[in-house]
């Protein structure tokens, strides 16, 4: 790639990597917020922070997740070896599905994610090398159609009565369950496409990130005026279903974007040159730490709140319970990092997913 006057190019490639960590362990922190913080009045602050990181947080793990996966399989240009890239990403699918499902089995009293994380890695396996344009196009219509719709088929009855059969984790998982895959998997494929793009180009990043805040300030507000976010969240249909789709629609795609936007803006920051660039990195790199490792922190910290939930499978929220996670995510996390290296789960990932070695003329 050659480096022209007009377009300045990050030269290495971990900046990039510092800032999609620290806009995953900004959504990790997100969900501690949403998992411990205490419910307040509903015109309170603490109510509406509790709402803004429970719908946020998930789906800025979801434009993380679809970052990753873009980076993962080569960026821009992507490896000539794509049959391992997804027999890689499978094992990892299938290892997040596996521990999603058995943290599920302890009854925690927080909805597990990493099920669905899962599942959708292996739902985007036969598309992961399409052409951007065709990742993008699809992402973005599916973030703004597939949103919509689940919130239209989670309001028929018959839809919500499988969930008591033997099948009902399916309905959940793909239609009426807080992280659908029906809206995932369309964030996956839009974020993918945008590393296809290139995320080394400075100023083509920062059109990105400068159209995705316009699209989010868009769908946010007119979304809200279409139908309230309490409404989106609970899925209220007095103002009737028609209402209830596009308001979903404009909200998520709203959500979407500014997650993008958030993230490209600390891939921007972290890839700056000069004081700015190493300023930004050394106060991120807590956070970036924590979310180098968010598999280890997320599943400890859903097994501590099992630990904490009372007989009833109830927390005792509180925002003393929000800063322990906190603080004590960004110190591990950080010291881990600087000491260890990879979280304890991401090495098993890792390990479990490395290409095998057979034969001197193996790849290493």
């Amino acid at each position: 790639m050659v480096q022209t006057a007009r377009e300045s190019t990050v030269t290495s490639s971990r900046p990039r990597l510092v800032g999609v960590d620290a806009a995953r362990g900004l959504a990790l922190l997100g969900m501690f917020v949403a998992h411990a913080a205490p419910r307040g009045a509903a015109d309170g602050w603490d109510h509406l922070l509790l709402e803004a990181a429970s719908e946020r947080s998930r789906l800025l793990f979801a434009v993380t997740a679809g970052l990753g996966l873009g980076l993962l399989t080569g960026g821009s240009a992507p490896s000539a070896d794509r049959t391992g890239l997804r027999r890689r990403i499978a094992v990892r699918g299938l290892f997040l599905l596996v521990l999603g499902s058995l943290l599920t089995l302890l009854d925690p009293p927080v909805r597990v994610i990493l099920d669905e994380y899962g599942a959708a890695f292996l739902l985007v396996l036969p598309v992961l090398f399409l052409p951007r344009r065709w990742l993008l196009g699809a992402g973005a219509a599916g973030v703004v159609l597939l949103s919509g719709l689940a919130a239209a088929l989670g309001t028929v009855p018959a839809v919500r009565g499988q969930r008591s059969e033997p099948w009902g984790f399916l309905v959940d998982w793909l239609v009426t369950g807080a992280y659908p895959l029906l809206i995932w998997v369309p964030v996956l494929l839009l974020t993918l496409g945008c590393v296809r793009l290139d995320l080394a180009r400075t100023r083509r990043v920062a059109v990105i990130a400068v159209l995705a805040l316009g699209a989010a300030v868009v769908g946010l507000l007119v979304g809200g005026l279409v139908a309230t976010p309490v409404e989106v969240a609970v899925g209220s249909t007095v103002r009737g279903v028609p209402r209830l789709a596009l308001g979903t629609s404009l909200t998520v795609a709203g959500n979407v974007a500014l997650g993008l936007a958030v993230a490209l803006g600390l891939v921007l920051l972290t890839s700056s040159a000069g004081l700015v660039g190493r300023v930004a990195r050394r106060a991120l790199s807590p956070l970036a730490a924590a979310g180098s490792m968010p598999l280890t922190l997320y599943t400890a910290h859903v097994l501590l709140l099992e630990l904490l939930a009372g007989e009833d499978r109830r927390l005792d929220d509180s925002w003393a319970l929000v800063a322990g996670l906190v603080v004590g995510s960004l110190v591990v996390g950080w010291a881990w990092r600087r000491w260890m290296g990879r979280g304890p789960l991401e090495q098993l990932v890792v390990a479990l997913s490395a290409p095998s070695r057979r034969g001197p003329t193996a790849t290493p």
